[in-house]
């Protein structure tokens, strides 16, 4: 369970507001453990994740952000595609704690439940009056 406290809901309402939001973020690569600097760009139609490589995605209604139940408390994982093994891509992410992972996750989430939502013709702004009054309460699981 995330929980999001007032002032770090209001970043995340800012940041939804603005369109755009960039986090300090390590990615892993390969599978043995190894951690690079990389830098997460949230923007209105996906993320930009840029690190020794740059991985560049849309959000869709099959992107997953979560946290793992294993491994380190500060990680979490962002799985998009189809979710069949050839269509699928996962990207192990972690942040230098665990507040700031909450921040980073919520944050992805609240952009990728706007870009998802079927209410295609909202405007961007009715979306985020909607979020800060259903999607970002006080707790989230």
């Amino acid at each position: 369970m995330i929980t999001c406290f007032p002032e770090m809901q209001s970043q995340i309402e800012k940041m939804v507001h603005e369109g755009h939001a960039s986090f300090k973020i390590f990615q892993c690569i390969g599978y043995l453990n190894i951690w690079q600097p990389a830098t997460l760009d949230i923007t209105r139609k996906g993320y930009k994740i840029k690190g020794s490589s740059v991985v560049a995605e849309k959000f869709s209604t099959n992107m997953v952000v979560t946290i793992p139940r294993r491994g380190s408390p500060a990680e979490f994982t962002v799985v998009t595609g189809s979710g069949t093994s050839d269509g699928c891509a996962r990207y192990l992410l972690k942040t230098d704690n665990t507040c700031f992972r909450d921040a980073v996750v919520l944050t992805l989430r609240a952009f990728l439940r706007i870009a998802n939502d079927r209410r295609g013709s909202w405007h961007w702004q009715r979306k985020v009056d909607f979020l800060a009054e259903r999607v970002l309460p006080l707790s989230h699981a």
